[in-house]
């Protein structure tokens, strides 16, 4: 049947009243624009950089009109064709669905969704897409990011800092002896929790006694503290394997090695970290504009064939 059939204009009113069983409108509906032409919605400008828009009063109008025919609790009513006519109201009334919905001209997301959804003339369509991937992967990465310099600054701190002076270190070292003993008592065995704050402060000694002149007391203590702080950013789970232990183990002793306990190496570590973070909050959006148009433009060629092949078929 073509969307012409469907059309019988009624100058008083203005509008187009539609007048199919429910399983026609069921079928005009899931054809493509189908939304547009059984809501009586002109098809926008598809072409690659034209805005397109829709009069989101006349959507509502019209689905006024025809939610009352299609409504269940109504003799002659079909609970399917109610549910898409709300489906094709919220995707027209967004402009993110109907963006995605105008390249295929077909509603690929799941109608069960949409049950148990307000359809009434206050319902306002919102955009309930999640997060692309891309952003969710920014997201990791600059959060990521965050917690290497939070711990990076740490590390500087207790290296270059608080290891070189005694009234600092025993505050500090009694902390974490406090915590220790407080983890103790409330465990039977040695574990992770007790483990890491006792080597910190062990670290923190063999810093104290090597600072008067680079050794391997000194690097020993460094490569503790940078291998336990870095234990502690792992799961727990993982964090006991002996391959995650070798690998904080070398890294700890490799970060030690280039740091030295000098603050300006620090300073650079921290710089490099920052930069990292500020490449990533550029290029991250640039690459979900790439992504997104290239998606879109597979979309939309596969939109035209879709079309194509639908206009065929009812030509026959």
């Amino acid at each position: 049947m073509s969307s012409k059939g469907l059309k019988n204009t009624d100058q008083g009113e203005n509008n187009t009243s539609i007048n199919v069983m429910p399983s026609s409108a069921l079928h005009v509906l899931n054809s493509p624009d189908g939304f547009y032409t059984y809501l009586n919605i002109a098809i926008p400008d598809r072409n690659p950089g034209v805005v397109s828009s829709v009069d989101v009063d006349i959507v509502k109008k019209n689905y006024r009109r025809l939610s009352l025919k299609h409504h269940p609790d109504r003799r002659g009513g079909d609970a399917t064709t109610f549910r898409v006519l709300n489906r094709a109201k919220k995707v027209l009334t967004t402009e993110s669905l109907r963006k995605q919905y105008d390249l295929l001209g077909l509603d690929l997301d799941d109608d069960e969704k949409e049950r148990g959804e307000s359809s009434g003339d206050d319902d306002e369509g919102g955009d309930s897409e999640s997060d692309s991937v891309v952003a969710q992967l920014a997201s990791m990465t600059l959060s990521s990011l965050v917690q290497i310099v939070a711990r990076t600054v740490m590390i500087c701190c207790v290296s270059t800092l608080i290891s070189r002076y005694l009234l600092l270190m025993l505050p500090l070292n009694g902390f974490l002896l406090f915590v220790c003993y407080q983890v103790k008592t409330n465990s039977s065995s040695v574990t992770r929790e007790v483990a890491v704050p006792l080597l910190l402060c062990i670290g923190v000694i063999l810093m104290y006694i090597g600072r008067r002149s680079y050794s391997i007391v000194f690097w020993l203590g460094e490569t503790v503290t940078i291998s336990m702080v870095l234990n502690t950013s792992l799961p727990t789970e993982k964090s006991s394997k002996p391959i995650a232990i070798a690998i904080i183990a070398f890294l700890g002793a490799f970060f030690s090695f280039l740091l030295k306990g000098r603050f300006w190496r620090y300073s650079i570590l921290l710089g490099i970290e920052a930069g990292l973070a500020v490449i990533a909050v550029l290029i991250f959006p640039i690459m979900e504009m790439i992504l997104e148009e290239i998606i879109n433009e597979k979309m939309r060629k596969v939109g035209e064939k879709i079309r194509s092949w639908s206009k065929m078929q009812s030509t026959e």
